[in-house]
């Protein structure tokens, strides 16, 4: 009963450099160089189109968004920037920042962009939301001799996206307007 079985055998297909891979068949088929303008321009229209995507994101995370109050502080943080020059740096007036930080005020979409180029991180990353709770694992400290070992509390994000060190609450900035405090 196997005799009349033919086994089936795909046409052997030639290997396409990366690039070259996702072109349509009928441009595959075309010449190399052709292959490779072709490629080009794809990558090209590819990188174009991500700008834009991104780009109107970012324009809407500005217009319509809330940035986490945590992750500007971990920015600023990281860059170890801090005090007035922070402020005005941001475009905003001592200690528009600090409230900022403590959920209070919200920053502007140019102050956001600022905020963005001084600290180096990308705008959507200002917006992307922060678990309640402990940041990472728990840390131990040990030492050498008699001293031991002991384990700091660990910073904490709340519920408003605030970052609190060590789980105290933040200090409000003591020269505040608003009545807030």
């Amino acid at each position: 009963m196997t005799d009349n079985v033919v086994p089936f055998a795909r046409p052997s297909r030639k290997q396409l450099p990366p690039g070259e891979r996702a072109l349509h068949r009928r441009a595959q088929q075309a010449r190399p160089g052709a292959r490779a303008l072709a490629a080009e321009q794809a990558a090209e229209h590819r990188a174009r189109y991500d700008a834009a995507v991104s780009a109107q994101e970012e324009e809407r995370l500005l217009r319509d968004g809330r940035p986490v109050p945590a992750r500007i502080t971990i920015a600023l943080d990281a860059g170890g920037h801090e005090g007035p020059d922070v402020d005005t740096a941001c475009g905003a007036v001592e200690p528009a920042v600090d409230l900022w930080e403590c959920g209070i005020e919200v920053p502007t979409g140019e102050q956001m962009r600022l905020l963005s180029k001084l600290t180096g991180f990308p705008i959507p990353w200002f917006y992307k939301p922060l678990p309640a709770g402990p940041l990472g694992p728990g840390l131990w400290i040990c030492w050498g001799g008699r001293r031991g070992c002991e384990s700091p509390a660990p910073d904490v994000v709340d519920d408003q996206g605030v970052l609190h060190y060590g789980g105290e609450p933040r200090v409000p900035p003591q020269n505040v307007q608003s009545g807030l405090w």
